[in-house]
């Protein structure tokens, strides 16, 4: 099944993501098929608008394309009112709005910026290095989420469970 998109969201904040990310744009045709009327949009009626498009819906749409499930307007409320209150450290409330927000540089932004550095990820150099790739889906990262969960069974003895949308964002 794939991923399904919030209700809330209008073809113009879906048409605003691809202008921000356009590699959503590949995953997205495959998911939901009459986003595919939204490429006859032009570029310039896309960057006029996209002035006042909000960052937090574009947000929840990778979000949601990458967990490949719906992320609820609750649930999105719930990460960003209770994302401060996690711990007292400084750092710890500065890394969850910069997991939030994807505000990492990766291999693919960098190449972006300077078309002689590579997008390949700087683990595995073997995929396209994007923030998702770089935090959850690379094999070496992945062995290390593992050992993450299996020590926190441990610690906490109860099952916690292997997924994303739990040890990136807290969802």
């Amino acid at each position: 099944m794939g991923a399904r998109i919030h209700p809330c969201f209008t073809p113009l904040d879906v048409l605003m993501a691809f202008v921000r990310c356009p590699e959503l744009l590949h995953l997205t045709l495959n998911i939901v098929p009459w986003y595919k009327d939204l490429i006859r949009v032009s570029s310039l009626q896309s960057i006029v608008v996209f002035s006042s498009f909000s960052q937090s819906r574009v947000l929840e749409i990778e979000w949601a394309l990458n967990f490949n499930k719906e992320i609820t307007m609750a649930f999105w409320e719930f990460l960003w009112k209770n994302s401060m209150k996690l711990s007292a450290s400084m750092n710890i409330k500065e890394n969850c709005v910069k997991m939030i927000y994807r505000w990492y540089l990766t291999p693919k932004k960098l190449s972006r910026m300077n078309s002689e550095i590579s997008d390949k990820c700087w683990k595995c150099q073997a995929h396209e290095g994007s923030f998702y790739h770089q935090w959850w889906t690379c094999g070496k990262i992945k062995e290390f989420w593992h050992i993450i969960a299996s020590e926190m069974t441990k610690i906490l003895r109860i099952n916690i469970p292997l997924a994303a949308e739990l040890f990136l964002v807290g969802l």
